[in-house]
């Protein structure tokens, strides 16, 4: 189980994220505020262990049309898809963590940027 709480940094601001659900496999922590959350799963199913973090963030932004302010929201999420048997130990899946991460924060998050421009 992930302590609690968590803390995670926006634009150099940490934010604490107390822990607000939980269950069998799975928890929720949020900001007093209620505008960032985190979740953490897992699933098993069908010869897979399916292991879910996500970020979900809220705020409060002018249409760009009418101008009229409304709430919306983005996310972002990771899931390791693994075989349940345990033959990809969680070291391999770590391996694979941190070169995927390399990936994306290479060249100050020049994959990153690009994603978010619709490159593939």
């Amino acid at each position: 189980m992930f302590s609690d709480p968590q803390s995670i940094t926006l634009n150099s601001v940490p934010k604490t994220l107390n822990r607000t659900k939980i269950g069998d496999e799975n928890a929720t922590y949020r900001t007093a505020d209620a505008d960032l959350a985190l979740r953490v799963s897992h699933q098993t199913s069908k010869g897979r262990a399916r292991r879910m973090v996500r970020v979900d963030h809220t705020i409060v932004a002018a249409d760009p049309i009418t101008a009229v302010n409304q709430q919306v929201k983005a996310g972002i999420y990771v899931v390791f898809d693994l075989p349940s048997n345990l033959s990809y130990s969680n070291a391999d899946a770590l391996l694979l963590w941190n070169g995927f991460v390399n990936f994306l924060i290479t060249d100050t998050s020049a994959a990153v940027s690009k994603l978010l421009a619709g490159e593939s």
